[in-house]
């Protein structure tokens, strides 16, 4: 007699606390989150405009759910709120709107990696309207666009979309385009961005310039463009097949998808917080940002632009890596690995683990068995 929508998640989860307040408008369960606290508000108004009802359950460290129940037989509504076919009105096509090329999916709003929003994000600096406008012409059909005419805005933009690749020229009035890699390569927050620098001048001098400044391409005017448009193809798909290398390799290093040695050293100081408070169950993305000065935001694009994982993903993987290794080189109960990895129950260390390596922790120590 009910249609049920059911959604759930596997996060932090919710304080009680909190619960009894998390349908109030304005209200965010803490003062970092980044929610305006009007998504569950408006979710329960229209909750209640269809006759339903909403119930929310959550665990500390476990997760999430929270169900809604909407009647769903005829004699629950008059004849005024049933939809009539004939006499509906006409509305917008949500999938017939156009979205321009500079439009930012913000990707702890919107669903991540959905087909929808695979497209890269190129931000595209330069003082030449006209190449600039060709550039965004030719590629905007395969990749998000973003534009700047100068240095100065280029770092604003950088620092606001999170691009996936920048491509600069190097002659630009004020901030000029080795100024402007060189800030950007420096910055912890952008310095693992693929930077592809554009030059009038052929010299070995302005290459070393280029690459002195952390450049890591570099294309000579004129622009052939089939020959860019491969280069950045290569580039995505070979930092795609790294990924896809560390999420299924469990031997394989997040450092190694690092390119740059700042970034690198980024990476070994995210993983030594980790490791350090793995037996914490309360680490969290919170506990990181604070310990690496980052924003959640600053912190998520670089994690997931470096590894393809999104924070909570990154930390659980670590987990789960120490737990294949505590029970491949000692004698313990599985219970002793979870509580040394943090994980406190065994439902969820079961189906994390199983999510991560294809296999239960039994069948994993069976296969072990077996080997030996």
């Amino acid at each position: 007699q009910y249609l049920f929508i059911k959604v759930a998640d596997n996060g932090i989860g919710i304080s009680a606390e909190s619960i009894q307040h998390l349908f109030e408008r304005y209200y965010r369960t803490t003062e970092s989150h980044m929610g305006s606290g009007v998504g569950l508000a408006f979710v329960k108004n229209l909750t209640l405009l269809h006759k339903g009802q909403i119930l929310v359950s959550s665990e500390k460290n476990k997760g999430t759910e929270i169900v809604i129940g909407i009647p769903a037989l005829k004699d629950d509504y008059s004849q005024e709120e049933c939809w009539n076919a004939n006499i509906a009105g006409g509305g917008t096509r949500l999938e017939s709107i156009y979205y321009p090329s500079e439009k930012v999916f913000d990707i702890e709003k919107d669903i991540p990696d959905t087909k929808a929003h695979q497209k890269k994000h190129i931000l595209i600096v330069d003082d030449n309207d006209e190449l600039r406008n060709f550039l965004k012409d030719t590629l905007s059909e395969d990749y998000i666009i973003s534009e700047a005419d100068n240095g100065q805005m280029g770092i604003e933009k950088a620092q606001t979309v999170f691009p996936d690749l920048i491509i600069s020229d190097i002659m630009m009035p004020g901030m000029n385009g080795i100024e402007f890699c060189k800030f950007l390569k420096e910055d912890l927050e952008t310095s693992h961005i693929p930077f592809l620098m554009l030059t009038a001048k052929n010299s070995v001098e302005s290459h070393i310039e280029g690459a002195v400044s952390g450049a890591d391409y570099y294309f000579t005017k004129p622009i052939n463009i089939n020959l860019l448009q491969i280069t950045l193809k290569n580039i995505f798909e070979q930092k795609r097949k790294l990924k896809e290398h560390y999420q299924k390799n469990q031997n394989s290093e997040a450092r190694e998808l690092a390119h740059s040695l700042k970034d690198k050293e980024f990476m070994d100081k995210l993983i030594a917080i980790i490791h350090a408070q793995l037996p914490n169950p309360n680490l969290d993305t919170d506990y990181l940002c604070s310990e690496i000065n980052m924003s959640k935001t600053r912190l998520y694009h670089k994690i997931k632009t470096i590894t393809g994982q999104s924070t909570g993903e990154f930390i659980r993987t670590i987990r789960l890596r120490k737990a294949v290794e505590i029970m491949t080189n000692e004698d313990v109960i599985l219970t002793e690995v979870m509580y040394r990895v943090g994980i406190q129950t065994q439902s969820y260390f079961t189906k994390a683990f199983k999510k991560e390596f294809g296999k239960t922790p039994t069948q994993y120590l069976q296969n072990l068995e077996k080997k030996n």
